[in-house]
C-alpha cells in the first residue's frame, strides 16, 4: 500500500546517512613572556548524507566546555560546518561552510563560507573564493572578517614519492595581502621530510620580512584503527606575518610572527583512541619576546 511505500523510502533515505562522533580533551600550558594554560573538552557530532552517486552532504554540531571558564554559552551547541560535494562534468565542487586548511595549513587554516572547485587527478588544478561567517573568531590583523573576501588558486602534483604544490592567496582584509606560496613533500620508508616557503607582496609588519619556509620530518603516525601505532616527528618554523592569513598552529606567537622549532609524539592505545603531545619553542620576529608552549590532547572517535 501506499503507507507502506512511503516508509520503506523513508527507511532507504535513513540508510544514507551516517553519524559520527569525536571527543577531544586538550591541555594547553605557554610560559615565557606569555604565561597562560587552559583546559577544554570540545564535542563533536558529524552528519554525513549520500544525496545521489555523485553528490553528499556534511554537517557538524560542535560544543567546547573551558574547565577554567564559568561562560553560560558554553552550554550551546554550534552548527559549525554545512557542505556538499560532489561532480559537475569533470570538475569537483565543495560548496558551503567548511574548514579551508590549504596544504600544511601554515599560510590558511579557517572556518569560511567558501566555494572550490577543482580538476585533475595527479596533476590537479582548484580555485577558491569565499570569506569568514559572522559568528567565526578572526585576527582581525591578519584574517577576514565577514565583510572581506578571500581568493585563492592552487596547483599540485603526485610524482610518486614526491607531492608538489604551488598556492596563491589574495585577501582584501584590513590588511590587503597577496601571497605565494610552493611547498613539496617526500616519502621514504617510514619517514616523510615537508617543506615550504611563502612570500607576501607588502611588509605590513615594519622589520619582519615578506618571507616565510617550514620545515618538518615525520617517522611513522599514529592510526586511529591500528592500537600501538606512533609516530614523531620534528620541524623548525620561520613565518612572518607579512606571509600567512591564519596559520594551522597551537603554538603561541606573536604579532610580527614567529621562530622557533617543535617535536611532538601521537600514540594509538586503543582502537580509536588516540593521543597527542607538541611543544614548541617560538619567538617574535623582531623583538626579544619568547614563549615556550605544550599541547596535549585525547581523542575519543565514535
Amino acid at each position: 500500500d501506499s503507507l507502506g511505500v512511503r516508509v520503506a523510502n523513508l527507511e532507504k533515505k535513513a540508510d544514507n546517512v551516517k553519524v559520527t562522533g569525536e571527543i577531544r580533551y586538550s591541555y594547553r600550558d605557554v610560559d615565557g613572556d606569555v604565561n597562560s594554560n587552559e583546559s577544554v573538552l570540545r564535542s563533536r557530532l558529524w552528519v554525513n548524507g549520500q544525496i545521489n552517486e555523485d553528490w553528499s552532504y556534511t554537517g557538524m554540531f560542535e560544543n567546547e566546555q573551558d574547565f577554567g571558564d564559568n561562560d553560560s554559552e558554553e552550554d550551546d551547541l554550534y552548527f559549525q560546518r554545512a557542505y556538499v560535494e560532489g561532480r559537475v562534468g569533470g570538475l569537483d565542487v565543495v560548496a558551503g561552510r567548511y574548514n579551508e586548511v590549504t596544504f600544511s595549513g601554515n599560510i590558511l587554516d579557517a572556518n569560511l563560507d567558501m566555494a572550490r572547485v577543482s580538476y585533475g587527478d595527479k596533476i590537479k588544478v582548484s580555485a577558491a573564493a569565499g570569506k569568514a561567517y559572522d559568528s567565526v573568531e578572526v585576527n582581525d590583523e591578519t584574517m577576514l572578517d565577514s565583510d572581506d573576501r578571500i581568493y585563492i588558486g592552487t596547483l599540485e602534483a603526485a610524482l610518486g614519492d614526491v607531492d608538489a604544490y604551488v598556492a596563491y592567496f589574495k585577501t582584501n582584509s584590513d590588511m590587503d595581502k597577496e601571497i605565494w606560496n610552493v611547498g613539496a613533500s617526500y616519502g621514504f620508508g617510514d619517514f616523510t621530510l615537508s617543506a615550504e616557503y611563502m612570500r607576501g607582496d607588502k611588509e605590513h609588519y615594519a622589520n619582519a620580512g615578506k618571507d616565510g619556509w617550514w620545515a618538518d620530518l615525520a617517522w611513522k603516525g599514529a592510526e586511529a584503527d591500528q592500537p600501538g601505532s606512533y609516530g614523531i616527528h620534528a620541524g623548525y618554523y620561520d613565518q612572518s606575518v607579512n606571509a600567512y592569513i591564519m596559520p594551522t598552529t597551537d603554538a603561541e606567537y606573536f604579532d610580527d610572527g614567529y621562530k622557533g622549532w617543535n617535536v611532538g609524539v601521537s600514540y594509538t592505545f586503543a582502537k580509536n583512541i588516540v593521543g597527542m603531545v607538541n611543544y614548541w619553542d617560538m619567538e617574535s620576529q623582531t623583538t626579544n619576546e619568547d614563549a615556550q608552549t605544550i599541547f596535549s590532547e585525547l581523542y575519543f572517535m565514535f
